[in-house]
């Protein structure tokens, strides 16, 4: 089937009926149908066969085509197109991780366009999602940032870059594009001398919230309301000069597992510095080994056996085996250095 689909691909389909010939073979011979960024055609599909279940085995995480254009840019996740029929049973993100190969050119050694980065840290697609598919109240807030450096994502597998970041000092009090990020029904975002109110007017068709604000230094509080009732805040803060290293908090292990740390730069209160990009070296002491080391920017060429790398947004990450209690130390020049240590739980009785 698949050489058939590859044949015609290249010497056949020319538009949108050949490709619902092509679908109609193929339907003969399997139970669900299986499709690869189509999300266009998916009602064409199910008029032609209406007793045959849609699945999405390839998908892109924030835009959709077009019937006449299927590489058009609408603003509607596939994931959201996922929950509007009962026929249609899932979808599956390309990719869910970054991953080596595939670069959409030099200096990137890999794939970009996915919901988290190599280190295990989630890009705003993450929160779009999840307000997507969780009952829990979610409320995100991003600012459309072209700020910051290229990741080298191929088109249609990206998405506009939303940064949870309040620290603009180049532009002024310019007014900028803002997405909530939120099952939520209305949201309030003070950010100090006024307040921005997002509510089911301002939502998109991509589900979220959307407006403008104006950058004003300091201290942005997003409060996101269901029924009338404030059911989560978030604080995003204009950060001070970078400061300290600290670690995040990561799960408990057992012994002989690895463990993934994740360190911040952060100024003297304790806010992530995005922007910084200085070096970190890190050193275990006790019965542990440090296996590699990532920022999750995939144009950095430091080897991951380095016990140095560059932060990126702010952040580093570093693996390590714990074989017993041990302590794992960062350090970069003129931020106080963090520490943490990490003692696995007993091992699980045979």
């Amino acid at each position: 089937i698949q050489a058939f689909v590859d044949e015609v691909d290249e010497h056949e389909i020319s538009d949108m009926q050949d490709r619902l010939a092509c679908i109609r073979r193929i339907a003969d011979c399997v139970d669900i149908i299986s499709c690869n960024y189509q999300e266009q055609w998916y009602p064409f599909i199910h008029a032609m066969l209406p007793d045959k279940l849609i699945l999405g085995t390839e998908i892109y995480q924030y835009f959709v085509g077009d019937p006449e254009h299927y590489q058009n840019y609408t603003q509607k996740p596939p994931a959201l197109i996922a929950r509007s029929e009962p026929w249609i049973i899932g979808g599956c993100i390309w990719s869910g991780y970054d991953y080596l190969g595939e670069s959409m050119g030099w200096p990137s050694k890999g794939w970009t366009g996915s919901v988290f980065r190599t280190n295990n840290v989630p890009r705003f697609s993450y929160h779009i999602l999840k307000a997507i598919w969780s009952e829990e109240p979610v409320m995100r807030v991003g600012l459309l940032d072209y700020t910051l450096p290229d990741e080298f994502t191929k088109e249609h597998w990206s998405m506009p870059p939303y940064e949870e970041l309040w620290d603009y000092p180049q532009i002024g009090r310019a007014v900028l594009p803002v997405m909530a990020a939120t099952n939520c029904e209305r949201v309030v975002i003070d950010y100090g001398p006024k307040v921005l109110i997002l509510d089911e007017s301002s939502r998109d068709a991509n589900g979220m919230l959307r407006g403008f604000i104006p950058y004003v230094p300091g201290r942005l509080i997003a409060t996101g309301y269901i029924g009338g009732q404030a059911v989560c805040t978030q604080t995003i803060v204009t950060p001070g000069p970078a400061a300290k290293l600290a670690f995040e908090q990561p799960r408990p292990s057992r012994a002989g597992e690895r463990v993934l740390l994740t360190l911040q730069a952060q100024d003297e209160a304790g806010n992530l510095i995005l922007r910084a990009d200085q070096p970190v070296t890190f050193a275990v002491e006790g019965e542990g080994v440090i296996l590699g080391t990532d920022n999750g920017d995939l144009t950095c060429h430091v080897p991951y056996s380095s016990h140095t790398m560059p932060l990126y947004r702010g952040r580093v990450s570093v693996l390590v085996r714990t074989d017993g209690p041990v302590k794992v130390t960062a350090s970069s020049e003129g931020l106080r250095a963090a520490a943490w240590t990490v003692i696995p739980c007993a091992q699980a009785a045979q």
